[in-house]
């Protein structure tokens, strides 16, 4: 008896095939994989279409700052001498021979000024070869540097931040289709003896790693921003000198101020001559000071005390004149009750003037510990 097979339908047949071929499909595959894998002529195209950035190469910066000298408050610039090593590979030091290019170029000085004034020259013909293969390039340097966050808002006291920022230059081994950023790393750091400040006293120096967040569009091109390496000085005001240079002399000046109301207020026209002469050395010793700063967009804490000063002499000549009309325009057997009414007046503004003081000296400072 013949038995007759019902013919399937051509769907039917694509999905036997392909179930029983699916482990043969499987392992092709993972061939594939396999071999792209290890391949690297094979894996170079891949990788070439999705990388964006070679590894940086670094360069090793070591700082000596022998000497700083001749700061000037009014521009904000002074005189820096010391010495630069770059350490750097061996493959870096290759391509750069090959190139015909001074490592040095690699690295520039971000906040030197007056590029003709200043002198860089190489302490070796060729790069020193260490023992662990690098290379290590020798200078000495000598220019004119900015601070460019200089604050004299508690001046004259408060700190001082002098610092050399060296920056890496866009490499000149960089094509169209290779970029090779360099990053910086921080070496040792040594400071010398001669670098002490006229009126300044050394508190400390630290040599790090800063981070720069690009601030203008054009510059977007690459993704990150150069590597920046900061050698920062810090200095403190002597606090005896200032207070004896700036501060004891307007206080002995309005201490005349403050206690001329305790003058007999019968005394008319001797009370009135001190004003007058206070209110013109006050301005003579806050122009005297203003000279050593430059224009500053802010009141610096001495000029604080200058402007009430001035309030506090005007007050007081105002009171004096008070004081005299009173008494002249008073009956004769009301002057013992006039002046004692003016003594009284001239207690309370002598107590208010002091409490001033105080409340001036803390705004300042307070204001000084606030954020921004």
């Amino acid at each position: 008896m013949a038995i007759h097979m019902r013919p399937q339908p051509a769907g039917h047949a694509i999905a036997r095939w392909l179930a029983s071929h699916l482990a043969s499909l499987i392992a092709l595959a993972l061939a594939i994989a396999l071999v792209l894998g290890l391949a690297p002529g094979l894996q170079a195209p891949f990788r070439a279409a999705t990388a964006t950035r070679l590894p940086a190469e670094s360069i090793v910066v070591d700082m000596r700052l022998a000497n700083i000298y001749g700061f000037s408050t009014n521009d904000k610039s002074y005189t820096v001498e010391g010495k630069l090593w770059l350490t750097y590979s061996d493959q870096l030091e290759q391509e750069l021979r090959q190139n015909k290019i001074d490592p040095i170029k690699l690295v520039s000085f971000y906040n030197k000024i007056k590029p003709w004034d200043s002198e860089l020259i190489s302490l070796n013909q060729t790069p020193e070869r260490l023992s662990d293969g690098r290379h290590r390039s020798s200078y000495t340097f000598n220019g004119n540097f900015y601070a460019d966050d200089v604050n004299f808002l508690l001046s004259p006291f408060g700190g001082l931040d002098l610092s050399v920022i060296v920056q890496a230059e866009p490499t000149p081994l960089s094509t169209a289709d290779k970029h090779q950023p360099i990053q910086l790393i921080t070496g040792e750091g040594e400071l010398g003896s001669r670098v002490n400040i006229n009126g300044y006293e050394l508190s400390g120096w630290n040599f790090k790693s800063i981070q720069r967040m690009r601030s203008s569009k054009l510059e977007q091109s690459r993704s990150l921003p150069p590597s920046r390496l900061e050698f920062q000085v810090s200095y403190q005001t002597s606090f005896w000198a200032a207070l004896v240079e700036w501060i004891l002399p307007l206080i002995i000046v309005m201490s005349l101020t403050l206690f001329a109301p305790n003058i007999c207020s019968a005394m008319g026209s001797e009370r009135l001559a001190i004003p007058p002469v206070v209110l013109l050395t006050i301005v003579l010793m806050q122009q005297s000071y203003r000279d050593s700063l430059p224009s500053l967009p802010y009141l610096t804490f001495l000029d604080g005390l200058y402007a009430y000063s001035y309030l506090v002499t005007l007050a007081i000549f105002v009171l004096f004149i008070r004081s005299s009309n009173l008494l002249n325009k008073a009956p004769h057997d009301q002057h013992a009750a006039v002046g004692r009414q003016n003594d009284r007046m001239d207690a309370l503004v002598q107590i208010g003037a002091l409490s001033g003081y105080v409340l001036v000296i803390l705004s300042w400072f307070m204001a000084e510990k606030l954020p921004g």
